[in-house]
Formats: structure tokens, sequence, C-alpha cells
């Protein structure tokens, strides 16, 4: 498994369900999905 997680997770990903994810989570499964992730912080 790429991303790691169970079908069920994968599932409430493909819903949209993110409040279901922290946001360190979030960014995990993004950076196993290959993807690169920037953070910026308005002043």
């Amino acid at each position: 498994m790429v991303l790691d997680i169970s079908q069920s997770r994968v599932s409430d990903l493909i819903r949209g369900k993110f409040e279901k994810f922290s946001l360190d989570m979030l960014i995990t499964l993004a950076t196993r999905a290959g993807k690169t992730v920037e953070l910026k912080m308005a002043a």
C-alpha cells in the first residue's frame, strides 16, 4: 500500500471527510503519495 492506511480510511479521503484526519496525518499522507507539502503563514 502506498499510503499504508486501511481501505476505509482511503474511502474517507476520497469522500472528502477530511475532518476525520489530523493535519499531521494529512501531511503525512500527501508526502507518502509523492506530493510536496508547503505551509505558509500570513503575518
